[in-house]
């Protein structure tokens, strides 16, 4: 058995979300209004400081965009050299491996616990390394070996999509290493 190092680069989304209650709703409307803005992104650093949300994250996800098109995978042997490299288009959905699998465990439905507060969403998207997991494998480790299952964030009004969990060979992969990467867009929203 040979170890391989599986590289993934390409889109990443990440998901803070916060529940605010009623008189932080009040706060954050006056920042909106003072900055003369209704983006809540453009003032997200004055509401995350005045309402002291850095350790107040309900949920906090980062995974890969379900944007196969843009997902790479880099199979490096245990010299470190590349030995193989495919797309995320390549690889197909688990249920089709496996149609009793189901990935309702990173199905997650965010609604305000507070009727007069709201639920805020950070949304980041990263482009660059995402992760990496180690296989084991008698041959070059190819795109048809891998599967992926997918995961939602939802509301009333919106809902994302992205990839949950990485198969090899019908085994799960864990990332052992968080790879470098780029915050190319965030979004803020309140509900």
């Amino acid at each position: 058995m040979n170890s391989y190092k599986i590289q993934v680069f390409g889109w990443e989304s990440v998901f803070h979300t916060y529940q605010v209650g009623s008189e932080d709703v009040k706060v954050i409307n006056q920042i909106l209004k003072d900055n003369n803005t209704q983006d809540l992104t453009k003032v997200w650093e004055d509401i995350e400081y005045e309402l002291n949300l850095i350790d107040k994250e309900e949920l906090s996800i980062s995974r890969p965009n379900l944007d196969l098109t843009h997902l790479s995978f880099i199979v490096l042997d245990e010299d470190g050299d590349e030995v193989n490299y495919f797309f995320g288009d390549d690889i197909i959905e688990h249920s089709d491996i496996d149609p009793n699998y189901s990935s309702d465990h990173d199905y997650h439905v965010i609604e305000a616990k507070d009727m007069h507060g709201a639920i805020i969403i950070r949304h980041e998207e990263n482009k660059g390394g995402i992760f990496e997991f180690t296989v084991e494998s008698e041959e070059i480790p190819q795109a048809e070996d891998f599967s992926y299952s997918y995961g939602f964030l939802e509301n009333d009004i919106c809902e994302w999509e992205f990839i949950s969990e990485i198969f090899f060979k019908k085994k799960l992969c864990k990332p052992e290493e968080f790879l470098d990467n780029n915050e190319k867009s965030r979004n803020v929203y309140m509900f």
